[in-house]
């Protein structure tokens, strides 16, 4: 409930579990006193694959921040070259340098304070558009990450602004009045500023939109992969019955058995069954089997075992390979049979037919009555395990989750309340949901991430785009009279076009192999901490490098065209 914080929920939850204690304490063998429900806070939780996503969205909004002070730094740095004659007269005729840096902190301050006030703006108008949307859960802004996000913009601003202060610190009026008056050329040290701010922004967008098609088109894979069985228009439940009141196993048979063919009977309902491990549930049910010809001392090895009632196989549309499902004489008294999965048969079987072999667990052999197409139980990126289906009619359980298919999910739950209140008043049912949410609800960190990466991605890559703009326009810009003195010796509108062209691409290029690299190192170490990540993603690298390549000669190519056409005459004799 919205408002209610940590300690109040769990003092609430501590009452609930001593009543329920007592309240049930006459249906269990086991003494409840003790037991109690409680809530654990989300970082206390071990979860390495979540702790990953974190990490991952962190660093991808790290890498936007440093496009985003790499844009704004270069803009300062080439404004600060183009009044660098400004403030050598400035200087010259008795300036202070405190007052001209303390009016280039006021300016960078506004510039800032108005971009940090939109930005504020746009946060919180995309919060609650995501809120409002309901896709990723409750989400708001917090005061304390709104005043991170405002001490991170005056903490940019001034990391931006330092190194046109420190220019101005260093400035020698006179030599600042010979070169910005006479030459009005880029000088050494500040073309290679320039040219590094743009390796750097090509490098950081590179690194973020490899690693964001990376994870989307795993996303994406994701999605794409079959989960063995057909989750549509499926409603599961959980039914936990009693050990005192159902202690024999022919109770909990007739109740699912009861509850089974009156649920059959419904109107719209397709099919309906029950197991005690559902798909995409809470836990697997682990146990060791042996093979009549395994050798003695061998280690044993492991499946996962699910109790079936009749129909399960049907009702989720399992594909039968071989042999036969369950049927109505597999039951308790008559030969003990199992049905395996298809991963199982190939493993342990190979070319072998299954099909009547026998299979040890305990002191019981079971008789293989047929083979079934391997289903996802823990999730879609799960690789396939050795599964056992045991007959629930032989071998019943007390806790069992009812699947049924219809057409039309309105309006089952409480019709199953109702007909499991008219066996049992007494019997609850519980953990309703329908098992395609069941499949998505491991799905919802990736899709929000996924979300969010591209959203980064896109923002990154349109920062980056105007940003190269504006740097390679302004650098050409401070080269004209450079340009204008090639024009007046012999160089064509074509030359100057190529040599601004072929300079741009060239910091492109260093910058996109820079990022690459940074991409490759990322790339492993997701691939280290999620399985189904691929480095070796042709069409992510190659789709990366050509949207890059294209922003850059766009980047490149309207400054140089725009320059080429310019008067040499005119270039010269600009001041």
């Amino acid at each position: 409930q919205n408002g209610v914080t940590f300690e109040p929920a769990t003092r609430r939850l501590d009452s609930i579990s001593r009543h329920a204690a007592i309240a049930n304490r006459g249906d269990y063998t086991v003494d409840l006193t003790g037991w109690k429900y409680f809530l654990t806070p989300l970082r206390q939780e071990d979860n390495p694959s979540l702790q990953v996503w974190t990490w991952v969205l962190f660093w991808s909004v790290a890498v936007l921040f440093v496009i985003v002070c790499i844009n704004v730094g270069g803009l300062l740095v080439l404004r600060s070259a183009q009044r660098a004659f400004e403030t050598s007269v400035r200087l010259a005729l008795g300036a202070g340098n405190g007052r001209i840096a303390g009016e280039a902190l006021l300016e960078t301050a506004l510039l800032c304070a108005c971009g940090g006030i939109a930005g504020a703006t746009i946060a919180i108008a995309s919060v609650r558009l995501l809120d409002h949307a309901g896709q990723f859960g409750h989400l708001q802004l917090s005061v304390p990450v709104l005043l991170f996000g405002i001490g991170l913009t005056i903490a940019a601003a001034t990391l931006c602004c330092l190194y046109p202060l420190w220019r101005v610190a260093r400035a020698n009026p006179l030599d600042a009045m010979k070169s910005a008056g006479h030459q009005r050329t880029a000088s050494h040290d500040r073309q290679y500023t320039r040219r590094t701010l743009v390796i750097v922004q090509v490098a950081a967008s590179t690194a973020l939109l490899i690693v964001g098609g990376l994870l989307l088109h795993t996303y994406a894979r994701l999605l794409q992969t079959p989960p063995g069985f057909q989750p549509d228009n499926v409603m599961t439940m959980q039914i936990s019955l009693p050990p005192l009141r159902y202690a024999s196993g022919s109770s909990q048979r007739t109740f699912y058995q009861s509850v089974l063919d009156r649920i059959r009977h419904l109107p719209g309902i397709t099919d309906a069954s029950a197991c005690s491990v559902l798909p995409f549930g809470y836990g697997e049910n682990m146990e060791p089997f042996e093979l009549p010809d395994q050798p003695a001392g061998s280690r044993q090895q492991l499946a996962s075992v699910n109790n079936v009632m009749p129909r399960f196989f049907q009702t989720l549309r399992i594909p039968l390979l071989a042999g036969r499902y369950f049927n109505s004489e597999d039951t308790f008294g008559h030969p003990s049979v199992v049905i395996i999965n298809r991963y199982l048969a190939d493993h342990y079987f190979g070319h072998r037919n299954a099909i009547g072999e026998q299979i040890r667990m305990g002191d019981r052999r079971f008789s293989i009555a047929g083979i079934v197409g391997n289903i996802k139980v823990a999730g879609l990126d799960v690789a396939d395990a050795p599964m056992l289906y045991l007959s629930a009619d032989q071998m019943p359980r007390t806790d069992m989750s009812l699947v049924i298919k219809s057409d039309s999910a309105s309006g089952v739950p409480e019709l199953v309340q109702s007909i499991v209140s008219q066996i049992d008043h007494d019997q609850p049912v519980y953990d309703v949901a329908s098992l395609l949410s069941r499949i998505d609800a491991p799905l919802e960190t990736r899709r929000f991430v996924a979300f969010l990466l591209a959203s980064f991605s896109g923002l990154g890559m349109t920062i980056t785009a105007v940003g190269l703009y504006g740097l390679l326009s302004y650098s050409v810009l401070l080269r004209r009279q450079e340009l204008g003195i090639r024009a007046a010796v012999g160089a064509t509108p074509r030359n100057l076009r190529l040599l601004i062209v072929t300079q741009g691409m060239r910091l492109i290029a260093v910058g996109t192999v820079a990022g690459s690299a940074m991409a490759l190192a990322a790339s492993r170490y997701l691939s280290s901490q999620i399985s189904d990540v691929r480095i070796a993603d042709v069409a992510t690298w190659f789709s990366v490098a050509v949207t890059l390549i294209s922003v850059g000669l766009i980047s490149s190519t309207l400054p140089a065209w725009r320059a080429s056409r310019a008067n040499p005459a005119n270039l010269l004799n600009e001041n």
